[in-house]
Protein backbone atom coordinates (compact mmCIF):
# COMPACT_ATOMS: atom_id res chain seq x y z
CA UNK A 1 0.00 0.00 0.00
CA UNK A 2 1.44 3.43 -0.88
CA UNK A 3 2.25 6.15 1.61
CA UNK A 4 -0.55 8.68 2.10
CA UNK A 5 1.42 11.52 3.69
CA UNK A 6 0.36 13.95 0.97
CA UNK A 7 -3.36 13.43 1.64
CA UNK A 8 -5.36 15.57 4.03
CA UNK A 9 -7.20 13.79 6.85
CA UNK A 10 -10.47 14.14 4.92
CA UNK A 11 -8.92 12.74 1.72
CA UNK A 12 -7.37 9.83 3.61
CA UNK A 13 -10.69 9.06 5.34
CA UNK A 14 -12.41 8.99 1.95
CA UNK A 15 -9.67 6.77 0.51
CA UNK A 16 -10.23 4.24 3.33
CA UNK A 17 -14.03 4.49 3.15
CA UNK A 18 -14.33 6.26 6.49
CA UNK A 19 -15.75 9.62 5.38
CA UNK A 20 -18.72 9.55 7.73
CA UNK A 21 -16.93 8.00 10.72
CA UNK A 22 -15.12 9.28 13.79
CA UNK A 23 -11.96 7.19 13.83
CA UNK A 24 -10.91 6.29 17.38
CA UNK A 25 -7.87 4.23 18.26
CA UNK A 26 -7.05 2.70 21.61
CA UNK A 27 -3.66 1.49 20.49
CA UNK A 28 -0.64 3.27 19.16
CA UNK A 29 1.10 3.60 15.88
CA UNK A 30 -0.24 0.98 13.53
CA UNK A 31 1.79 1.85 10.47
CA UNK A 32 2.05 5.45 9.29
CA UNK A 33 3.11 4.25 5.84
CA UNK A 34 -0.33 2.74 5.39
CA UNK A 35 -2.05 5.99 6.28
CA UNK A 36 -3.75 4.77 9.45
CA UNK A 37 -2.37 7.58 11.62
CA UNK A 38 -3.60 10.02 8.98
CA UNK A 39 -7.24 9.03 9.45
CA UNK A 40 -7.24 8.45 13.21
CA UNK A 41 -8.90 11.45 14.79
CA UNK A 42 -8.97 10.56 18.43
CA UNK A 43 -6.67 8.53 20.61
CA UNK A 44 -8.21 6.98 23.72
CA UNK A 45 -5.79 6.12 26.52
CA UNK A 46 -7.70 4.05 29.06
CA UNK A 47 -4.94 3.12 31.45
CA UNK A 48 -5.81 2.06 35.01
CA UNK A 49 -2.33 2.30 36.54
CA UNK A 50 -1.81 5.79 38.00
CA UNK A 51 1.96 5.32 38.38
CA UNK A 52 2.72 4.65 34.68
CA UNK A 53 5.57 6.96 33.67
CA UNK A 54 5.71 6.44 29.90
CA UNK A 55 3.55 5.49 26.95
CA UNK A 56 4.62 4.98 23.35
CA UNK A 57 0.97 5.20 22.31
CA UNK A 58 0.56 8.61 23.90
CA UNK A 59 3.90 9.83 22.53
CA UNK A 60 2.92 8.82 18.98
CA UNK A 61 -0.51 10.44 19.30
CA UNK A 62 1.06 13.70 20.48
CA UNK A 63 3.65 13.49 17.73
CA UNK A 64 0.94 13.17 15.10
CA UNK A 65 -1.11 15.98 16.66
CA UNK A 66 -4.13 13.83 17.49
CA UNK A 67 -6.96 14.59 19.85
CA UNK A 68 -6.32 12.59 23.01
CA UNK A 69 -8.62 11.51 25.82
CA UNK A 70 -6.81 9.78 28.64
CA UNK A 71 -7.08 8.63 32.20
CA UNK A 72 -4.81 10.66 34.51
CA UNK A 73 -1.80 8.40 34.84
CA UNK A 74 1.47 10.24 35.60
CA UNK A 75 2.79 10.48 32.04
CA UNK A 76 -0.58 11.58 30.65
CA UNK A 77 -0.97 14.28 33.29
CA UNK A 78 2.41 15.70 32.32
CA UNK A 79 2.03 15.41 28.54
CA UNK A 80 -1.59 16.55 28.28
CA UNK A 81 -1.49 19.62 30.51
CA UNK A 82 -1.99 23.06 28.92
CA UNK A 83 -4.97 21.87 26.85
CA UNK A 84 -3.04 19.27 24.85
CA UNK A 85 -5.68 16.66 25.66
CA UNK A 86 -8.57 15.74 27.92
CA UNK A 87 -8.13 13.83 31.18
CA UNK A 88 -10.99 11.70 32.50
CA UNK A 89 -11.32 9.72 35.72
CA UNK A 90 -10.15 6.11 35.89
CA UNK A 91 -12.80 3.47 35.11
CA UNK A 92 -15.38 6.08 34.16
CA UNK A 93 -17.11 5.25 30.88
CA UNK A 94 -19.52 8.16 31.33
CA UNK A 95 -16.64 10.64 31.52
CA UNK A 96 -15.11 9.16 28.36
CA UNK A 97 -18.45 9.42 26.59
CA UNK A 98 -18.89 13.02 27.72
CA UNK A 99 -15.38 13.92 26.52
CA UNK A 100 -16.06 12.39 23.09
CA UNK A 101 -19.38 14.21 22.94
CA UNK A 102 -17.69 17.50 23.83
CA UNK A 103 -15.21 17.05 21.00
CA UNK A 104 -17.88 16.09 18.47
CA UNK A 105 -20.01 19.10 19.37
CA UNK A 106 -17.10 21.53 19.24
CA UNK A 107 -14.80 21.05 16.21
CA UNK A 108 -12.90 24.23 17.09
CA UNK A 109 -12.03 22.74 20.48
CA UNK A 110 -10.82 19.57 18.74
CA UNK A 111 -8.64 21.63 16.40
CA UNK A 112 -7.18 23.52 19.36
CA UNK A 113 -6.29 20.25 21.11
CA UNK A 114 -4.71 18.91 17.91
CA UNK A 115 -2.71 22.09 17.32
CA UNK A 116 -1.36 22.18 20.87
CA UNK A 117 -0.55 18.46 20.76
CA UNK A 118 1.33 18.81 17.48
CA UNK A 119 3.28 21.85 18.70
CA UNK A 120 4.34 19.94 21.79
CA UNK A 121 5.00 16.78 19.79
CA UNK A 122 7.49 18.61 17.56
CA UNK A 123 9.59 19.30 20.66
CA UNK A 124 9.75 15.57 21.43
CA UNK A 125 11.52 14.61 18.20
Amino acid sequence: MPIYNSLSKEEAKQKFGLSDKLVISTFGLINPEKGIEKVKELNLENNVIKEQICSGTLAYAIGFGKTIISTPYLYAEEILNNNRGILVDFRNAKAISEAIDRILKNPDFMKTLEKKALEFGKQMK
